[in-house]
């Protein structure tokens, strides 16, 4: 994806992602989120999606826990203020089924203010190529929460689904196996 802005907007709003990934069940995991077209560093992969709640409606929500737990809520920076973004309600949109890795993560959120309302959407850029069949991850890095899966990452605690993970290979070569290199 480009960072266009027209063409950034209307990915945003159209949620065209779903051409570009899939999810697939991960045991004792959830869904995930999967490449299915390579990525260059820097390159805009997906959105969080979810909607925006102003500091102090999203104050209320995230410290309440009323998002069920499952850690769908952001709360961000942008300027000098505060914002959130609410993605508990599963509207269909995968960024808010990215998983965690402290250790491995392969794209970070940036908040961006692309309709130029003052509600910035948190987009996710590649830190490093993302070949086609590896799985997005970013790390939450989220000191509120006293989630057990930040404090597991399956990267670092050597998960063989994880490490051995089918991936693609450079150039467009077929999948196969390969050991995935912990930096």
């Amino acid at each position: 994806m480009t960072s266009d802005p027209a063409r950034l907007r209307n990915a945003v709003t159209s949620n065209v992602w779903l051409d570009l990934f899939k999810k697939g069940p991960l045991p004792n995991r959830g869904n995930g989120v999967f490449a299915m077209q390579r990525h260059t560093k820097g390159q805009v992969v997906i959105d969080n999606g979810g909607h925006y709640l102003s500091g102090k409606e999203g104050d209320a929500k995230y410290y309440a826990g009323s998002d069920g737990g499952m850690g769908y809520m952001i709360k961000f920076r942008f300027g000098d203020k505060w914002h959130y973004r609410d993605a508990s309600t599963d509207d269909g949109h995968m960024g808010r089924l990215i998983n965690h890795s402290a250790c491995c993560p392969n794209v970070k959120g940036n908040p961006i203010d692309i309709f130029g309302d003052g509600k910035p959407v948190i987009v996710y850029t590649a830190t490093k190529v993302i070949f086609s069949g590896d799985e997005i991850l970013l790390d939450y890095n989220d000191s509120q929460s006293s989630a057990e899966f930040l404090k597991k990452c399956p990267v670092c605690q050597g998960d063989p689904l994880r490490n051995n993970a089918l991936v693609a290979e450079p150039d467009n070569q077929p999948p196969k196996k390969r050991r995935k290199q912990v930096i």
